[in-house]
């Protein structure tokens, strides 16, 4: 069963920093995801409608797979 004051609790909870995790990967999330940023931000023309085509591509395809599985 939950406390009187268990919304408080929550509340003095939220402030505290998260402990840090040593990362375990070949490349740290943060490292990849800007260098995974700056090298969309410099692409071509070409390339950059090669990958709107594939986008739309999959967004159609898994539209028919949610259309399925509601069948």
């Amino acid at each position: 069963p939950l406390t009187s004051n268990w919304f408080l609790e929550l509340l003095a909870n939220q402030n505290k920093k998260r402990p840090h995790r040593k990362s375990h990967g070949l490349i740290p999330f943060k490292e990849l995801a800007q260098t995974v940023a700056k090298n969309y931000r410099e692409i071509d023309d070409d390339t950059q409608s090669f990958i709107k085509k594939v986008v739309e591509r999959l967004r159609l395809h898994c539209g028919e797979m949610e259309e399925q599985e509601r069948e």
